[in-house]
């Protein structure tokens, strides 16, 4: 750990990394319903790229608090790494677990089908309040309310076609949606940060230009080295 945390390599440069480390499936799974790949391969895609960004999260926390501190704090920084990926996947899949099984049994014991979409948006939401692990807990919220839509287990929680048509129409135009808005702030973040310093200084585009090829070589990289 100690090698670690004193390894010769810039701070904002491991900082870059950790950020361009998630990988956002949005084209891949475009492709994919255009090829009508089966939906088990596009849920498996979709939940590598959620894990992944939480790694990104916790690495890039991590050096940053590898970076702010020196000696023992950067050391005990890099030993919880370990203890709080495991914090974020357990606590996401741990409350959109307990959320989704309480408003199954609640749906089941209303017996009002016209009931049914609310209830699956009441899930979603409540995820989003516990504050720790959204991310995980909405997609793993997200797995449970797939079951039920596609009816895969037996459950006296059964959607009508109608209710199922719908849900899956309105996740499909939010989640297009989410995936825009996220591209859209995105680029305004980046452009109010580069407001901060002088553009009218050619180190500031060379830093970029160089950051944007060396992101696309370890890309290129990984995808022609790794790919069979």
């Amino acid at each position: 750990m100690p090698v670690v945390a004193n390894f010769p390599v810039s701070g904002g440069c491991t900082a870059f990394g950790t950020l361009i480390a998630a990988t956002d499936p949005v084209a891949v799974i475009a492709l994919f319903k255009e090829l009508c790949v089966p939906e088990g391969l596009t849920m498996l895609v979709e939940g590598e790229s959620m894990l992944n960004d939480a790694t990104a999260i916790v690495l890039f926390e991590l050096v940053m608090a590898v970076v702010a501190s020196e000696g023992v704090e950067a050391v005990t920084a890099l030993e919880r790494a370990p203890l709080n990926v495991f914090a974020v996947l357990g606590g996401g899949v741990l409350t959109g677990g307990i959320i989704a099984a309480v408003m199954e049994y609640s749906a089941a014991l209303a017996k009002k089908r016209l009931l049914d979409s609310g209830y699956c948006l009441c899930d979603y939401c409540l995820c989003c309040f516990p504050g720790c692990r959204t991310l995980l807990a909405c997609f793993w919220l997200d797995c449970c309310i797939d079951s039920r839509v596609s009816g895969g287990r037996a459950s006296d929680f059964r959607l009508s076609r109608e209710v199922r048509r719908y849900l899956h129409d309105f996740w499909d135009h939010a989640a297009f949606i989410a995936n825009s808005l996220i591209f859209l702030l995105l680029g305004l973040t980046t452009a109010g940060f580069i407001n901060q310093f002088d553009s009218s200084t050619p180190r500031l585009w060379s830093s970029i230009a160089w950051a944007v090829v060396a992101a696309l070589l370890a890309r290129g990289v990984v995808v022609f080295t790794l790919t069979p």
